[in-house]
């Protein structure tokens, strides 16, 4: 949850006109920034079957599967409702319908989807979800109209594997951004991870090992170039140190299997070692955990807020950080990594009362809706 703060804080405080994961382009510092919050999604979603796994556990399967279609509407209900809102207010001036589907449409449809996948025997499940994770950069040369999508079969195809971008007139914009595959396969990963990790007699070591066998195989995988990345490294003419960037830029839309090997595989050795901390020193973590979509919604409500106040202190319109991220410093700017990290200190400071209180909220179950946020 922190790390995703730091994401977005840069998105709004410190835009780049160039992709912070080019090693022709970039710093060593926009790299790393970018690229550590990498982690947030695929942990996101295999740790949401994982929870769900937890719940089935404690009230039945059958009542976990109505629970996570239910969920998954309601998720992709604040996508388009709510989210949407709160990312693109800076462009509402520019555009006059925008719909941009990101990692809660992306939660919700693969929670419909576990809805219906965890009434299956787990190895079933398991061999769904593995095939989507393993295969399906097998698909990668079939891909829609390079950046921009106009025909059904394509957005249906966008939908699925290849993000785009679907125009209505000529201010209207569908943005694809995280395709459903293979999102799918891994919460269905993390529904079976639960059970194997609960079976475990020592699973602080099982768990390690298994994080380091990912580890293993993206290093193996990406030295060799065989498979599981749709864009292969290359010595840099920068130097040792941006090749080694360019060896850990993997594709995040859709997520390649080599950068799920190297997100989840880094996070399970984390797990492992969290496992071992007293629980005083994870009781802040905890504290976001719990109210992870109350945390989301306002964290970006609260952005949103600074950063439209800045743009207007500093006498630029509304949508200047767009006009940044399209291409065009606007007036002489220049993005400041010490500016973006001052504030994401700052926004998860403010972050922890409002979310401590509402998690004392919904602890306390007497109000029933809050079950949903």
């Amino acid at each position: 949850m922190i790390l995703m703060a730091l994401d977005h804080v840069r998105d709004f405080f410190a835009p780049t006109p160039f992709d912070p994961t080019d090693v022709e382009v970039t710093s060593v510092g926009f790299f790393l920034t970018r690229w550590i919050t990498h982690f947030c999604a695929p942990v996101f979603v295999f740790l949401a079957g994982t929870s769900a796994w937890l719940k089935a556990r404690k009230c039945g399967t059958r009542e976990v599967s109505a629970w996570l279609v239910k969920r998954g509407i309601w998720l992709i209900l604040l996508e388009v409702l709510v989210n949407n809102t709160l990312w693109m207010v800076s462009a509402w001036q520019n555009i006059a319908f925008i719909v941009s589907l990101q990692v809660l449409w992306a939660l919700g449809v693969s929670m419909i989807c576990l809805g219906a996948l965890c009434r299956l025997p787990m190895h079933w499940v398991l061999i769904a979800s593995l095939g989507m994770i393993l295969g399906h950069n097998l698909a990668d040369g079939l891909r829609a109209t390079p950046g921009v999508t106009s025909e059904p079969s394509e957005i249906l195809w966008s939908l699925a594997h290849h993000p785009s971008m679907v125009f209505f007139g000529s201010r209207g914009i569908l943005m694809i951004t995280y395709p459903i595959i293979p999102w799918i396969g891994v919460m269905g990963a993390g529904w079976c991870f639960a059970s194997w990790f609960m079976s475990r007699t020592n699973r602080s070591r099982s768990v390690f090992k298994l994080g380091m066998c990912c580890i293993a195989g993206f290093l193996l995988l990406r030295t060799l170039g065989i498979y599981g990345e749709p864009d292969p490294w290359s010595a840099s003419e920068r130097g040792a140190g941006f090749t080694l960037l360019d060896f850990l830029g993997c594709t995040k839309y859709p997520p390649s299997l080599l950068f799920l090997l190297m997100t989840l595989g880094p996070a399970l050795v984390a797990l492992a070692c969290f496992e071992k901390w007293p629980a005083s020193c994870l009781r802040p973590l905890v504290t976001y955990g719990r109210v992870a979509l109350f945390y989301y919604l306002l964290h970006m409500l609260l952005i949103q807020i600074a950063a439209v106040s800045l743009a207007l202190l500093r006498g630029r319109p509304l949508a200047w950080w767009f006009q940044v991220v399209g291409g065009t410093a606007v007036d002489g700017y220049e993005p400041n990594l010490l500016v973006c990290y001052c504030a994401w200190i700052l926004l998860v400071g403010v972050l922890y009362w409002p979310c401590k209180s509402w998690m004392r909220v919904k602890a306390s179950k007497k109000y029933p809706l809050t079950d949903w946020l």
